[in-house]
C-alpha cells in the first residue's frame, strides 16, 4: 500500500472539512422556518392542533381582525382559495389574534374556523404581526412554507406546496392593521418577577403532580429545576398537553376542571421568553413550599383508614384490585371531609371507595339489579390535592357495622413498588343530609 504524506492527509481533510461546511452552509439556506406545535379551539369548540395535521399536506392560517378595514375583503378571497385547494390535501383557517372571545366569534359568522388564541399566546409564537397575515405550515415538520398576504403569491406557493417542490420559505411583504400585543410588550419592558407572580402559578397548578415521588415525570421543587425546565414547560402549554382533564371553558361549570388561566399563561411563557430571570428573594418559594407541605391538610383525621397493601410489578397491564374494609364503628358516622394519601403516586392511576353492606361487595346491589344501596364517598385522581370538604349540612353516611369497599387501578413505571394508600375521614358531630 501506497504510504500517504502527512501534509497529503491534512490537504485532503481541509478539503472534506470545506466542502462539508459548504454543504451545510446550503443545507441551512434551503431550510424552512420552523414553527412550535400548538393547540387552539375554534369558535364552536373543535380542537386543532398543528401537529395533527400532519395526515395533510398543509395548514393555511390567516390572522383575523374584525376592525380592520379590508378584513372581509381577505377573508372571502382566503377562503375562496381553501375550496380550491382542499381538495388537493390544505386546510384553512382563521386566527383570532385579538382575542375576541367565542360569542363575539360566533356573531360574525365566518366561512372558515376561527381559531381561539386566548391571550395571543400562539400569534406571538407565530411572529404575527399584521391583520391578514397568511402563514402555510408543514404540519408533519413544524415548518413554514410561506408568510404574507392573501394575493396571487399566495396561490403560487399553495401550487407548489401540492406538487411538493417548495424547497425554501416564502416570505412576501405585507400591508395590513398591526396586531397590538400589549401583555407582551409589557412584560417586556418588565418581565414577570420569579418569586412574586410565576413561583405562585406553579405552586396552584403545577405541583400537585410535580413533586418528588409525584405522578408527574419530574419534580418542580426549585427556581433552578424551573428554568431547567423552562422549554419543555412552555411547550406542553402552547399544545394543551398540559395541564390534564382540560375543558372548554364556554361549556357549563365544572368544578374539578383543571386549566390555567389567560393571565397566568402570559406570565409564565412571556417569563420563560424573557430568559426566566431569577429576580431576588430570600426562600425560593417552591422550595419553601417543598418544605410546608403537610400531612393531613384539615388536620388529623377522626379515623384513618388503612389501605391494603398491594404489590405492584415493574412492567405489565395489572387487572383492578377490588378490597372490602371493615371500619370499627358500634354507631353511625356522618363524613363530612375526607383525603386520601396515596402510598405510592407514581402507580397510582386512581381509587373509588364506597360504603357497602356487610354482605355487599363494590358493586352493591347493582351487580344484579338497577336498586342502590352503596354510598360513593371520594375518588382520587392524580394531579389533585384530593381533599374533599362537602357542603355545609352534606355528608356521608356510613351505618355502623357496614364496611368500606375499594377499587384500585394501578399502572407500571419500570420500578416494583409497594402502594398503601391511606384515606382520612372527618367526622361530623351533626347529623348531615
Amino acid at each position: 500500500m501506497k504510504e500517504v504524506s502527512r501534509h497529503t492527509l491534512l490537504s485532503h481533510l481541509l478539503l472534506l472539512s470545506g466542502l462539508a461546511a459548504t454543504l451545510c452552509t446550503a443545507s441551512a439556506n434551503a431550510a424552512l422556518d420552523r414553527v412550535g406545535d400548538f393547540a387552539l379551539l375554534d369558535d364552536s369548540g373543535e380542537f386543532h392542533q398543528l401537529s395533527r395535521y400532519r395526515h395533510r399536506k398543509a395548514l393555511a392560517l390567516m390572522a383575523y381582525d374584525a376592525s380592520c378595514a379590508d378584513m372581509d375583503s381577505k377573508v372571502t378571497s382566503y377562503a375562496e382559495l381553501g375550496k380550491r385547494f382542499e381538495e388537493q390535501g390544505i386546510d384553512f383557517v382563521l386566527l383570532d389574534s385579538l382575542d375576541l372571545g367565542r360569542s363575539a366569534a360566533q356573531s360574525l359568522d365566518l366561512p372558515l374556523p376561527l381559531l381561539e388564541d386566548d391571550g395571543q399566546l400562539v400569534s406571538e409564537t407565530l411572529g404575527i404581526a399584521h391583520a391578514g397575515e397568511v402563514l402555510v405550515m408543514n404540519p408533519e415538520r413544524l415548518s413554514v412554507y410561506y408568510r404574507g398576504d392573501s394575493s396571487e403569491s399566495l396561490a403560487v406557493a399553495l401550487t407548489e406546496v401540492v406538487a411538493g417542490t417548495l424547497a425554501d420559505t416564502v416570505s412576501v411583504s405585507i400591508k395590513g392593521c398591526d396586531i397590538d400585543y400589549s401583555v407582551k410588550n409589557q412584560h417586556m419592558k418588565s418581565p414577570p418577577d420569579y418569586a412574586t407572580e410565576v413561583a405562585p402559578i406553579v405552586i396552584n397548578n403545577c405541583l400537585d403532580c410535580h413533586v418528588q415521588g409525584g405522578v408527574g415525570p419530574f419534580a418542580i421543587d426549585s427556581y433552578i429545576m424551573l428554568l431547567g425546565w423552562s422549554p419543555m414547560i412552555r411547550e406542553v402549554l402552547l399544545n394543551k398537553r398540559m395541564p390534564p382533564m382540560q375543558i372548554d371553558p364556554y361549556v357549563g361549570h365544572t368544578d374539578s376542571a383543571r386549566g390555567v388561566s389567560k393571565q397566568d399563561l402570559q406570565t409564565l411563557i412571556h417569563w420563560i421568553d424573557a430568559g426566566a430571570p431569577q429576580g431576588e428573594f430570600e426562600l425560593d418559594p417552591l422550595e419553601e413550599h417543598a418544605v410546608k407541605a403537610s400531612r393531613w391538610v384539615l388536620g388529623e383525621p377522626d379515623y384513618i383508614v388503612q389501605g391494603p397493601a398491594h404489590a405492584i410489578p415493574s412492567t405489565g397491564v395489572l387487572d383492578y384490585y377490588y378490597n372490602n374494609v371493615d371500619l370499627p364503628f358500634n354507631e353511625d358516622k356522618w363524613v363530612r371531609a375526607v383525603q386520601y394519601r396515596a402510598g405510592d403516586t407514581s402507580v397510582l392511576h386512581h381509587l373509588i371507595t364506597f360504603v357497602t353492606g356487610p354482605e355487599e361487595d363494590f358493586w352493591g346491589t347493582e351487580r344484579d339489579s338497577t336498586s342502590t344501596s352503596r354510598r360513593f364517598v371520594a375518588g382520587y385522581i392524580p394531579g389533585k390535592d384530593n381533599v374533599y370538604e362537602y357542603p355545609d349540612g352534606v355528608g356521608v353516611l356510613i351505618p355502623a357495622g357496614q364496611r368500606l369497599s375499594m377499587q384500585f387501578h394501578y399502572v407500571t413505571n419500570g420500578q416494583s413498588t409497594v402502594d398503601q394508600t391511606e384515606l382520612g375521614l372527618y367526622f361530623s358531630d351533626e347529623p348531615l343530609q
